[in-house]
């Protein structure tokens, strides 16, 4: 980590990024926007935490008073904190009363309009609604931490409509992930070599139906960035891959690369299917939210990884 730079210093020989809330994704984000001609910034518990090309502050979102000004070379502002768990009254301080003191940071130094803010979100906002859905279909969402997300949102469009014409808060967007895997993130390798899911592990069959939807890592802050440096960004925009698909597909997919029994016995679930025109009759057959991330695809152009497939066997080699 840098020394952080001081906000009171004009230098504006290139844009800054600050990152709130500073972890996996949010630091493959920050080395994008290196890449993209950025310095960043990131504001975390634990600044010392960071990678050595980001300056860093300490701050902590529970606690108000601890939220710094943002440097005055700041042209783009990521809020992706982490809760660190699920209970409600945590996830209203650190998401909506969070992103509110931020907002406010903004505008005490005199950054409101200049500044472009990409709000993280989660599909979780979207509530248990059901079949194939895109950035249309309304917010239900169907648990207390579903309804901060849904709340903090609004809260990010109220102020991003109240911008003047063609500024770069009027740019502001939010990123609503689904499913993020990626290196580091293990956990239905784990489950199948525990024997934790699956028809012997005493799951009913309906479990394996759900339709998962799912991005990599780094596709995701690919999306971020291109977010935040498209001349006419989306307002909002889904982070999923190409293929929602029943989780049973992915966990006998799984336990096939890893040698292990596969945990579900229905043949429907066949992941050979996968590559065949019956593979259309999977959604069909589950059960939840299936999300279409067409914005997102032509966004991007080609996503490093489309479906769960490529990105696991890229993890599955390291």
């Amino acid at each position: 980590m840098r020394t952080p730079a001081d906000p009171h210093v004009e230098d504006h020989t290139t844009p800054r990024a600050v990152l709130v809330g500073c972890g996996d994704v949010g630091t493959r984000i920050g080395h994008r926007l290196i890449e993209r001609g950025f310095s960043v910034t990131g504001w975390r518990r634990s600044p010392e935490r960071l990678p050595a090309e980001f300056d860093g502050a300490a701050m902590d979102l529970t606690e108000p008073d601890t939220v710094p000004l943002p440097p005055a070379d700041t042209a783009a502002l990521v809020f992706s904190p982490a809760a660190g768990s699920r209970d409600p009254q945590r996830y209203e301080q650190v998401y909506l009363q969070g992103l509110r003191t931020v907002l406010e940071r903004l505008e005490q130094a005199g950054l409101a309009d200049s500044v472009r803010v990409l709000l993280v979100s989660s599909t979780s906002a979207m509530g248990d609604a059901e079949g194939l859905l895109d950035e249309s279909a309304p917010l239900t969402p169907a648990s207390p931490t579903g309804e901060i997300l849904a709340r903090t949102e609004e809260l990010l469009a109220a102020w991003r409509a109240e911008g003047t014409d063609s500024s770069p808060r009027r740019h502001s967007s939010t990123l609503r992930l689904s499913g993020i895997y990626g290196p580091g993130r293990d956990r239905i390798r784990k489950q199948l070599r525990a024997g934790s899911v699956g028809e012997a592990a005493g799951q009913d069959s309906h479990d394996a139906w759900r339709i998962s939807n799912r991005i990599h890592s780094d596709d995701a802050a690919r999306a971020a960035v291109e977010l935040l440096t498209h001349a006419s960004p989306p307002e909002l925009v889904l982070g999923v891959d190409e293929l929602p698909v029943p989780v049973g597909m992915v966990h006998n997919w799984m336990a096939d690369h890893l040698e292990l029994p596969r945990p579900w016995s229905d043949p429907r679930l066949e992941p050979a299917l996968l590559e065949s025109s019956r593979s259309v009759n999977l959604l069909a057959a589950g059960h939840g939210k299936a999300l279409d991330g067409s914005r997102l695809h032509g966004l991007l152009g080609e996503l490093l990884h489309r479906d769960f497939r490529s990105g696991y066997s890229a993890m599955l080699r390291d």
